[in-house]
C-alpha cells in the first residue's frame, strides 16, 4: 500500500504558521478546514515566545521573569563600562550577564509546556 494521496502538513511562511492539506495527485496545498479533522486528531504546537523589545518608556516592565531582570542590567552595565574604557568592569558585567543567560536557558527548557519533553539547547 502506497503513501496516502492527501496528507496534513504544516509550514512557516512570512513568520506565520500554516496548516494545510497536501494533495500528492496534483502537487498542491489546500487550506486546512475543520472538516479535514477526524475524531481523535490533535494539533499540538510547541513554541518559544520572544519578549517584547524594551522601549524608552520607564514605566514599562520587560515581559521576562523577574529573576532575570538583572541580566538586562548587567548587559547595559557591560556596554557602559566598555564605552568608558573600564574594561575590567566590562569583563565583570559580561561574566554576570552570561551567568544570567545560562540560568534563563535552563529555566526556559525545563518542561514549562506541561509535557515530558526537555529541550536541550545548543549554541553555535
Amino acid at each position: 500500500m502506497g503513501a496516502p494521496q492527501k496528507e496534513k502538513i504544516w509550514f512557516v511562511k512570512l513568520n506565520k504558521l500554516g496548516i494545510g492539506i497536501y494533495d500528492r495527485s496534483n502537487g498542491r496545498t489546500a487550506s486546512f478546514a475543520s472538516s479535514d479533522m477526524e475524531a481523535g486528531d490533535k494539533i499540538r504546537i510547541l513554541y518559544r515566545s520572544k519578549p517584547e523589545k524594551l522601549t524608552s518608556t520607564l514605566s514599562a516592565s520587560p515581559d521576562i521573569p523577574s529573576q532575570f531582570h538583572k541580566g538586562i542590567m548587567y548587559r547595559v552595565m557591560e556596554q557602559i563600562s566598555a564605552r568608558k574604557g573600564d574594561y575590567k568592569g566590562a569583563q565583570y558585567y559580561q561574566i554576570e550577564y552570561e551567568k544570567c543567560v545560562k540560568m534563563a536557558k535552563e529555566y526556559a527548557n525545563k518542561g514549562r509546556d506541561s509535557t515530558s519533553y526537555r529541550v536541550v539547547p545548543y549554541d553555535f
